[in-house]
């Protein structure tokens, strides 16, 4: 299940289906005083109403439950009658209220501000958030209002809860370094030449751009981190200015963040180096704090500095907000506290006359040593590139080539696949590619172009022309792609050899996606109607055993794996080989457990292996091509890296505790929704999932289910599996991809 988009301003986000019931519970309570907002303490009461969800957990821990809530604050009470609508933040819409009490509740501007507090904690999440029930809790702990005081009083901490978000999404943190500066703001923290005139906020500002190009896993500070830097730091003169003028900065940085492609996870490596666009904002702010008779660069002109690249996207977006440099002067030297008009320059200048007065005064001026420390600023490097016309030619056409074909598989795994993990990879790909071609001189390429007279723009064939398939598209265009980067590895050696290397690693990578692809495609495709698969052990004797089989088959279940960790070789061969054939002739798959050794010799349809065991590389080398071969995923990293590995379904949980294995942790149905999310390789819900609890694992948008004691220990096991799949059909399977078009 996706939930609704909410919008608070201009911030958008999701909630989980634990977090919109929680809220919808929420709606019901409100204070005598104010019947028409939701306030901070109905939304701890709607939290508590969800008693297995972590943000109940946390609270029960400290002593907090809905008594204690009303006890503190006796004015809360249960609503019976929908609350009048006023302007402001709304919940989201949902189709089943509790208690028929109407959800469409107003924000209090303390939720608002919670929310919003969250929101700025999980700035290590990509956009747009989903909020969780866990994620409100941290928003009501680390507010300032009465309901976080007291809270806090009863010993909840907001960075414990912070570090506890963080570990679920696979960070590595603690309490005591949460708010420890990172090697690479530790490292800004040192006093450098380069910004010894810089005003103290505006060394914050270069600081945070720093943090914030290590957040999305950049090696570069580009003029967007720097622009992030100044709205993140929002209480300097240029975030003043820009507030003053009407701009609401988190729409600065939501249109950022648009523009923004995560890259590859990395480990930090402290200061980073200014792209030569970043480079020339740093110089362009000192122009301007000259300009503006200032001794010091502030967040100002930085801002202004960031204005003037207008070719540049930043600039772009804070031009489509109405901004103009002189626009920007004018608020930053009414804030100065002059009355009088600033010192003009005119924009429209083409050759630079007037900058270059002011570059001239700056070698003299108080931002002497300021220039040269800038001529020695770390700098992303421009290579220097061949001499001869035609190489820059083959490179400036093979870049070309490549990002088309890399564009045209992006679009296939969005629209087509649907698939968020998959779109996400050839993101990082598409920006890794766009930071590795950023080394080559983009002036050198443009001089080099001649498409006009290039002999291969009227040379075609009758392949070209034509594509059978969807699947005929993607595949064409990983050629093209993988091709494209060859010939940028090969010609880029007459340039650099790690410019080569990169265009290299890039194809490495390239290959794993197009076998992520194909196998999640055919994968959806062979197991589209698969939903019920049931594990079964090898009985007391060969009789029970093939009579449970026989049953089962008859009962119209999809997948039997057979899985008995008590049978030695021979007799989980023999069982191995029954089930074998009596599902040969049938719709039914044959799968065995951990082994790809006997399931090779059984012939079955193929292996299941789980965290431990062997991996899905070496399964598949004993299995073969043919063969699935599944993987079990406690966690959404895991499930991820089953994509990249190869798998053709893979198996999530433990979803509920049961009898069958033993485990510490569940993530529960928070981890089927994760998943439903952003991944369509056909996937399992597994672990203690019955007829009672089946409904929790369809509302978590999964459609397939694993099962074991449900069905196996069933005092009927054929129709303990009719029962499941009477529930399961009578719930509309999620189309995954147009099976017909991709061939």
């Amino acid at each position: 299940m996706r939930c609704r988009f909410a919008t608070l301003g201009d911030m958008r986000f999701t909630f989980t289906a634990a977090a919109e019931r929680a809220l919808t519970f929420a709606s019901g309570w409100c204070s005598r005083t104010e019947r028409e907002e939701l306030e901070t303490g109905s939304l701890l009461v709607g939290l508590l109403s969800e008693p297995e969800c972590r943000a109940a957990i946390m609270l029960a821990m400290h002593g907090v439950d809905i008594p204690a809530v009303c006890q503190q604050w006796p004015v809360l009470e249960r609503s019976e009658q929908t609350p009048p609508r006023c302007n402001g933040g709304e919940l989201p819409a949902n189709d089943t209220p509790h208690g028929g009490v109407s959800q469409r509740r107003v924000l209090s501007p303390d939720v608002e501000d919670s929310i919003q507090a969250a929101c700025d904690r999980l700035d290590f999440l990509p956009r747009p958030l989903e909020l969780s029930t866990e994620d409100l809790l941290l928003g009501l702990v680390a507010g300032d209002h009465e309901v976080s005081a007291w809270l806090r009083q009863r010993g909840l901490d907001p960075d414990a809860i912070e570090v506890e978000i963080r570990q679920m999404h696979g960070y590595t943190v603690s309490a005591d370094t949460l708010n420890d500066e990172s090697p690479a703001a530790a490292d800004s923290e040192k006093e450098e030449p380069m910004y010894e005139q810089f005003t103290d906020r505006a060394r914050k500002v270069m600081q945070l751009a720093n943090q914030e190009a290590q957040r999305f896993n950049h090696e570069y500070i580009g003029t967007e981190h720097i622009l992030l830097g100044v709205v993140k730091e929002g209480s300097g003169i240029g975030a003043n200015v820009l507030k003053s003028m009407g701009i609401d900065l988190r729409k600065i940085r939501l249109e950022v963040e648009k523009l923004i492609q995560v890259g590859r996870p990395r480990a930090a490596i402290g200061k980073l180096p200014l792209t030569p666009r970043a480079k020339k904002v740093i110089e362009d702010s000192m122009e301007e704090a000259m300009l503006l008779g200032r001794s010091h660069v502030g967040t100002e002109h930085i801002l202004l500095g960031l204005i003037r690249e207008t070719d540049d996207v930043t600039s772009q977006i804070l031009l489509n907000l109405g901004l103009t440099a002189n626009a920007i002067r004018q608020a930053a030297w009414t804030l100065y506290g002059h009355t009088t008009e600033p010192p003009k320059c005119d924009e429209q200048l083409t050759d630079g006359s007037f900058f270059e007065r002011i570059a001239k005064r700056l070698a003299a001026g108080p931002f002497a040593d300021l220039a040269a420390a800038m001529a020695a600023c770390p700098t992303l490097s421009i290579i220097s590139l061949p001499k001869n016309i035609e190489t820059l030619r083959i490179l400036d056409a093979a870049a070309n080539r490549a990002r088309e074909g890399l564009r045209v598989i992006e679009d296939y795994v969005r629209f087509v696949l649907d698939d968020r993990h998959l779109t996400d990879l050839c993101k990082q790909l598409r920006h890794d590619l766009m930071a590795a071609l950023l080394t080559i001189s983009i002036d050198q390429r443009m001089a080099a172009r001649e498409t006009q007279e290039d002999v291969g723009t009227v040379l075609t064939t009758s392949a070209e022309s034509r594509r059978d398939d969807l699947a005929g598209v993607v595949r064409a265009n990983f050629a093209r792609l993988q091709e494209s980067l060859r010939s940028l590895e090969e010609f880029g050696k007459l340039a650099k050899a790690e410019l080569a290397e990169s265009f290299k690693q890039l194809r490495y990578r390239v290959y794993t996606l197009e076998r992520a692809i194909e196998i999640t495609s055919s994968s959806i495709k062979r197991l589209g109607a698969v939903r019920l698969y049931v594990l079964i052990d090898g009985r007391d004797s060969p009789e029970e055993f093939e009579r449970l089989v026989v049953s089962l088959i008859q009962a119209g279940v999809h997948a039997i794996q057979l899985r008995d960790k008590r049978l030695g070789d021979r007799e989980l061969l023999a069982c191995a080989r029954v089930l074998r054939a009596l599902t040969l002739e049938t719709p039914a798959l044959c799968i065995v457990n951990d082994r790809p050794d006997l399931a090779a010799l059984a012939g079955a349809d193929g292996v299941h292996v789980g965290q431990e065991e062997i991996s899905v590389k070496d399964a598949r080398r004993i299995v073969g091509p043919q063969a699935l071969v599944g993987v079990s995923a406690h966690s959404i990293e895991q499930a991820r890296q089953a994509v990249l590995d190869g798998a053709n379904y893979i198996g999530v949980g433990p979803t509920f505790p049961s009898g069958t294995k033993p485990f510490e942790r569940f993530p529960g149905v928070e981890l089927l929704r994760a998943v439903a999310a952003e991944i369509r390789l056909p996937a399992f819900a597994i672990g203690g999932i019955t007829r009672e609890n089946v409904h929790e694992v369809l509302a978590a948008g999964f459609s397939r289910i694993a099962v074991s004691g449900a069905v196996a220990s069933a005092d009927d096991p054929g129709l303990a599996a009719k029962q499941l799949l009477e529930v399961l059909n009578t719930h509309k399977m999620e189309p995954r991809i147009n099976t017909d078009e991709h061939g």
